[in-house]
């Protein structure tokens, strides 16, 4: 799983969907951020790498890449 960065909303619901069924299916779960890897990187071996060292019950979590921007409306 692609952990970030990316869009906010995206990140947080891919995240809690692969935490919830690796915990559910007892599988290990980790992740990748996209300055891992390029296109002259073997993916592939990449993701073995990750999975070998990754332990159940481990939870993955966001990287934003940038605090959030939240602004409030006018007059608030």
């Amino acid at each position: 799983m692609v952990t970030g960065p990316g869009p906010f909303t995206a990140i947080r619901i891919g995240i809690s969907v692969a935490n919830t069924l690796g915990w559910a299916k007892k599988l290990p779960v980790f992740g990748l951020k996209l300055s891992e890897f390029n296109a002259t990187n073997n993916l592939a071996e990449l993701i073995e790498k990750k999975f070998q060292l990754a332990k159940r019950g481990t939870i993955v979590k966001p990287f934003y890449g940038q605090e959030p921007n939240i602004t409030l409306k006018n007059g608030s």
